[in-house]
Order: structure tokens, then sequence, then C-alpha cells
């Protein structure tokens, strides 16, 4: 490629980033994105202790022992000492307090208390009684330490499978993202041919710039603007992350990312090479679904593949989805993750699905100029290529 496929990409790149549907759009993801993780930190990092109001001496001993009970569960007990019940029943309602403890064998709370509270003061009350048992019998406190606080159960697993990891869970959830993506952009792509044949722009371009270049050069430049959303989209998750304090990606999650957003870029060119095609052959936007209703129903049954795969990335399926260049970029990375692909496996994948566009973009690029040039109605593949044909480039 030369100069002029570069002009091209710059070109839409540059008329894309400069339209307020870009920005806005751009700026509603990064808000959602930033948002989710703010409101699952909000969720599960600022729950607060537990408020006991405590009325006696055997309360308080009940609120002792729930203190190692709630430690084992992540709950934290903040105590305070009341006079009465008429005082704890006024704490409940003023919200001073969110369960009050009377004498030990009462637990008041303004509405229902929760299935977990009630386990913790039922855990509570068993200890306590089983402390006192071992008092009367004489175990010393050390010994009542191993009988009350004994280890957990080492937990052991019949298989390995690995498809609950880390990994491949953040696999899944990019991929499921990067396939909307995927959806979004060679719509623009499609869009743009359209918009291009409307203004008559294109035949200016193809009196001077090559279909082949000018096809890649669209689709290039629209890839890399969508990476471009991509990084600063990921780049706001993560820096959202990092101020709520809840950032937890483990290192596999990275690497499933990476896999997830590599594939992606064979993929878009995939379907953004269809996707220009699919424009060039309708004169008006709102025929557009018309054409493109086959490249997303490929597209849509390559995710329902992919899904399939996370289930048992091992199947027959999962397997000969990942050679079908269309279905790799979506169905190969959540393999990868889920450590269910051996190496050779990827490589074939990739030479397939990259030999599939390099035989792609001559046939595409004579369609979409065969396409392009008819402004007057809607056309089909074969008029589109006979077009093409009577011209010399």
């Amino acid at each position: 490629m030369n100069r002029s496929f570069w002009l091209v990409a710059r070109r839409e790149i540059v008329e894309r980033a400069r339209s307020k549907a870009f920005l806005i759009g751009n700026l509603v993801v990064i808000l959602i994105v930033v948002g989710i993780v703010v409101a699952q930190a909000m969720a599960s990092g600022n729950e607060g202790p537990l408020r006991v109001g405590i009325v006696g001496v055997e309360a308080g001993e009940l609120a002792a022992a729930a203190d190692p009970v709630a430690t084992s569960i992540g709950v934290v007990l903040q105590t305070e000492t009341l006079p009465d019940r008429a005082t704890a029943e006024a704490a409940l309602r003023d919200g001073r307090v969110d369960v009050a403890l009377v004498d030990g064998e009462t637990v008041l709370s303004e509405g229902m208390l929760s299935r977990a509270d009630e386990a913790l003061f039922s855990a509570a009350a068993q200890r306590l009684a089983l402390t006192k048992a071992l008092d009367e019998a004489g175990i010393s406190p050390g010994d009542q330490d191993e009988v009350l606080s004994p280890p957990p159960p080492r937990v052991e697993t019949l298989t390995d499978d690995e498809s609950g990891s880390a990994g491949f869970l953040v696999a899944l959830v990019a991929a499921t993202v990067l396939y909307g993506m995927l959806i979004l952009y060679v719509q623009w792509v499609a869009q743009g041919v359209v918009e291009e044949k409307t203004s008559r722009v294109v035949e200016v371009l193809l009196a001077t710039v090559r279909p082949s270049e000018l096809l890649v050069g669209k689709v290039v430049g629209i890839g890399l603007l969508g990476l471009a959303q991509i990084a600063v989209t990921i780049a706001a998750g993560v820096i959202a992350l990092q101020i709520t304090g809840s950032l937890q990606v483990p290192a596999e999650g990275w690497t499933a990312i990476a896999l997830v957003v590599a594939w992606f870029v064979p993929g878009y060119a995939l379907y953004g090479m269809l996707s220009a095609v699919a424009g060039a052959l309708v004169n008006r936007t709102e025929d557009l679904q018309v054409t493109t209703t086959p490249m997303v129903m490929l597209l849509v049954v390559g995710f329902f593949v992919a899904q399939f795969a996370a289930m048992d990335p091992l199947s027959p399926l999962a397997r000969i989805g990942g050679f079908v260049p269309f279905w790799a970029p979506l169905v190969q990375p959540l393999r990868a993750a889920a450590g269910a692909i051996p190496a050779w496996e990827i490589v074939v994948s990739l030479v397939i699905t990259l030999a599939t566009i390099a035989l792609l973009v001559p046939l595409a690029a004579r369609l979409y100029a065969g396409g392009a040039l008819r402004v007057d109605r809607r056309i089909g593949l074969r008029e589109a290529w006979r077009t093409a044909a009577d011209r010399r480039w």
C-alpha cells in the first residue's frame, strides 16, 4: 500500500473523531463503565460495620461470642452499651444501631432481621453455650480455641476444569463486550460507504485511488479509531478501579483481555470488508438492513458458537468453530483462556484467518468499487462484479 492508503485511513479517523455522535457515544460508554465500577465498589466495599446495641451483661457475653463468628465471615461488629430495652428500641428507630441484644435472649430489629444476621447470632448463641459447657468441664482456654475454631476443610475438585477461573471469566466478559463493538464498528463502515455514495464523494475518490486502497484504508482507519476507543474505555475502567480501591483483576485476566483484543483485529478486518461491500450495494441508509443482515447473522452465529465453547471448550463444535475464520476471533480467546487449546491450533487458526483476509481484499475491493459507482438504485453482487469489470482502474 502506498501513500494514498494512509491518506484514506487518516481521513476516516479525522472525520469520525470530529463528529459529535462519536464524541458523545464515547463519553457515554466511559461514563457507563465508570458507573458500573463505582456502583460495584459501593455495593461491595461500603456496607459498613454491623452496629449492635447491648442491654445487660448476658447480652454483652453473646456479643463477645458473636465477634469471632462475624470475623470469620468478614463482618465487623460495632457495639454500644444501652441502659434498658426502651433505650434500645429508641436507638433502633433513630437508626443509631442496626440490631439490639437484650439480656442475651432477644434480638431486636427495626424491620425483618436478615437471614445472615439471624444465622450470625444463632451461631454466637451456640458458641456461648458450648463455651460455658467447656468451662464447667474444666477445659483450658487454649483447648477451647481448638474445639471452637477448627481449621476449615480442604476443598478438592474431581476434575481439572478451569472454566470458572478468573482469566476465563474476564475473557468471557471481554468477548461479549467486543462482540457488541464489532457490530458497532462494521455498521460505521457500511454507513460511511452509503454516505459517500449519496454525496458522490466516492466517484472522486475512485478517480484517484485504487479500490483496494480505498477499501482497506477505510476499514483500517475506522478500526484504528475503534481500538483507540477501546483503549480509552479500558483505561477509564482501570483508573476507576484504582480510585475505588477494587482493582482485583489477576494477571491471567489481563492476559485474557490481550487475547480478546488481539483476535478482535482480524475479526474486524473480515467483517469490516464485508460491511463495506454491503454498504456499496445500496443507495440509501434505510436499505442497509437488507444487505447487512447476512453478515450480522454470520457474526451472531459465531457469538453463539463462542457461548457454547465457553460451556464446553473441548467439544467438537468449539474445535471446528475455532478454525472457521469468521468465528475464530470470538471462539479462540475463550478456549485459550480456559486452557483448552494447544498452541498449534492457535497458529493454524490465525493463519487460516489471515489467509482469508488476504483472499477477501481483492474480491471485496472489486465488489465495493462496482457497487459504489451505482448511485441510482440497490444492486446485487453479480451486477456489482460486472460493473467493476467494465472499468479500468
